[in-house]
């Protein structure tokens, strides 16, 4: 039986692997991730390993809280792992269970209705029909946006591990990613407030 609706389960490699629901907060901006890892697992949310603290703190920079910021979803919901020296390590998901997932994650976006979708790496950029080409890095993309199912404004920047991945902010990398990713969610932060004031018209 399927963990969400519309999952294809049966046929996905980690059917067997630990389900982590979605974190629906009272906003329509919704923040797409790639996978849960070991602590999304312990916890049941996304983004609170080693992305959650990188997360939050580009959170409390824009002057808002997680509850208000956004809705978390990620591309695939169960976590994927590989072992390595007798011990589970997080991995990226491969094109099958992206694929499994693709239907549940259109019908969260459906449920949810969001103003904006935050592509969150490229895994999430992918699961939204992104663009893969030969040579492709992530910095092609960053900031550039796309309509999803022609319907949702879609738009592209790094996963927050990235951040860690680089060094920190500590370093210009991690800097500069830092800065891109709250750069984007501002810009989605604007899309919200526009909705409201067109609505008050």
């Amino acid at each position: 039986m399927p963990k969400a609706p519309y999952a294809k389960c049966d046929s996905c490699p980690l059917k067997d692997n630990i389900f982590v629901p979605s974190e629906i907060n009272n906003s329509r901006i919704l923040a797409l991730a790639e996978a849960p890892g070991f602590h999304e697992t312990q916890e049941g949310k996304p983004l609170v390993g080693v992305a959650g603290p990188a997360m939050n703190r580009i959170i409390e920079s824009i002057n808002t809280c997680r509850e208000k910021f956004a809705t978390f979803v990620n591309a695939v919901s169960c976590r994927p792992i590989k072992i390595e020296d007798g011990k589970e390590r997080n991995r990226t998901p491969t094109d099958q269970e992206v694929a499994c997932c693709n239907d549940r994650l259109a019908h969260e976006i459906e449920s949810i209705n969001p103003l904006v979708i935050v592509a969150m790496g490229k895994i999430p950029y992918m699961a939204l029909g992104g663009t893969v080409f030969p040579n492709f890095k992530m910095s092609d993309v960053i900031g550039t946006e796309f309509l999803y199912k022609n319907k949702y404004k879609v738009i592209v920047t790094y996963h927050p591990a990235a951040i860690t991945h680089s060094g920190g902010v500590s370093t210009e990398r991690g800097k500069l990613i830092r800065d891109e990713i709250k750069k984007v969610f501002e810009r989605a932060q604007t899309v919200k407030h526009i909705d409201r004031q067109l609505k008050l018209i």
